[in-house]
């Protein structure tokens, strides 16, 4: 799958995020690399999912199914009905964890998904 890079965030995505239509996020880890780095921010509708299912390719924040309390950000490699697989775009980082690890993930974790980016 090629992986489609985050535009960058414009006025526009800053003020869906002022009136609240847009959550934010900070990247933490190296798990989406070249994408997306340490310190980079990323903007999250978070209604992307409600009424339609996530796309192959689609950037996701979501919940981690084996830690309720822990965000991840990763791309859809597939989805399967209800359920969507979740892969690190940085591969050779033995701390990512991803769909090879933990499975399917339901849509119900999926929390949003990444519109844009503003870089570190």
């Amino acid at each position: 799958m090629t992986q489609q890079p985050v535009p960058a965030a414009t006025n526009v995505e800053f003020l869906r995020w002022i009136l609240r239509r847009r959550a934010r996020v900070r990247i933490r880890g190296d798990s989406m690399k070249p994408t997306l780095s340490p310190g980079d921010i990323v903007f999250v509708d978070t209604k992307a999912y409600r009424d339609f299912a996530p796309h192959d390719g689609d950037i996701v924040v979501a919940t981690h199914p084996g830690e309720p309390g822990l965000q991840i950000i990763k791309r859809v490699d597939f989805t399967d009905g209800e359920h969507a697989y979740l892969r690190s775009d940085n591969r050779d980082d033995p701390r990512a964890s991803d769909s090879a690890q933990f499975g399917l993930v339901g849509f119900d974790l999926l929390i949003g998904k990444v519109t844009a980016c503003v870089r570190a």
